[in-house]
């Protein structure tokens, strides 16, 4: 199982009077009981992750919150959700929602003998290769948009002056590159607006993703790839390449894809400059390049 090697954690909610035991298996302690509810995690129907906290239905309809402040510090948090997705990856038909990240969830993980041969290295995202990265794949998936955008706005502008202005054989050396530069204006305020999406986007994710201020450890071998915070990195867990469909490369990450997501987002500073092209190599060679 992934993420077998991380100790449970215990939580104590007060408002409720109920202790969480949670690690190979989930226990509750109600009240002055001294004898918990146990459940396998076979017993789980699903497990949501919201901003607040984790919220667990069992198959019995029985209904647990874990609120976040009661889990003293990140590390915790993290903890937790290793705990939880490490089960989930393993029990797959247990439904489970959660919060926009970078990190790939850790559902997608499985245990693997450690890797013969790897490209590794640690790090912490920052907002510029994120959020840069956005605004390219945002124009790689829209850049025939902006074509036909700018096209119809030069046509557009074309017959404005045509019919509007008038004076065709006067002005039509000056109609031409007026048309254009209203299409290229119009395509370039689509771009920026990108990027301020792109930026807000990064934005959105630091408030809710723990993740983006910890130092991370990557991984890229021959049975897969990973990208888990140091202090839950074991060397053992690994998203395999026939889990994933395809990767991106920009100027500043590589970037690996399942069902049209962002799974795993690596920065390229984190390499020098012939590993990084070794690093691409080495993806292509598995994965196809978009």
């Amino acid at each position: 199982m992934a993420f077998e090697n991380v100790e449970g954690i215990k939580v104590i909610s007060h408002q409720d009077n109920r202790i969480f035991l949670i690690g190979d298996y989930f226990s509750v302690y109600e009240g002055d009981s001294r004898v918990p509810v146990i459940y396998e995690w076979t017993d789980v129907k699903s497990v949501t992750e919201n901003k607040h906290g984790f919220i667990f239905l069992m198959q019995d309809d029985s209904l647990y919150k874990i609120g976040k402040t009661l889990i003293n510090g990140v590390s915790r948090q993290l903890k937790l959700r290793a705990i939880v997705e490490g089960n989930i990856a393993k029990y797959p038909y247990i439904e489970h929602r959660h919060q926009k990240r970078v990190l790939p969830a850790k559902t997608h993980y499985t245990s693997c003998d450690m890797p013969s041969r790897a490209y590794s290295s640690k790090g912490v995202y920052n907002e510029k290769e994120i959020s840069y990265s956005n605004v390219t794949l945002l124009n790689i998936r829209l850049g025939k948009l902006f074509i036909v955008v700018g096209i119809i706005i030069t046509l557009a502008a074309f017959l404005f002056c045509i019919f509007v202005i008038k004076d065709v054989a006067l002005n039509l050396k000056y109609y031409i590159p007026i048309s254009v530069f209203c299409g290229v204006i119009i395509a370039m305020f689509i771009y920026i607006a990108c990027a301020i999406v792109a930026k807000y986007i990064y934005s959105s994710l630091a408030k809710v993703d723990v993740t983006l201020d910890q130092e991370i450890t990557f991984v890229i071998a021959e049975e897969g790839f990973s990208a888990i915070e140091t202090e839950l990195h074991s060397g053992f867990d690994l998203v395999r390449w026939d889990e994933v469909a395809y990767f991106v490369e920009t100027n500043y990450v590589f970037i690996i894809y399942k069902n049209k997501r962002a799974v795993f987002w690596l920065p390229k500073r984190l390499f020098t400059k012939d590993r990084q092209k070794e690093i691409s190599n080495f993806i292509a060679a598995r994965l196809n390049q978009k």
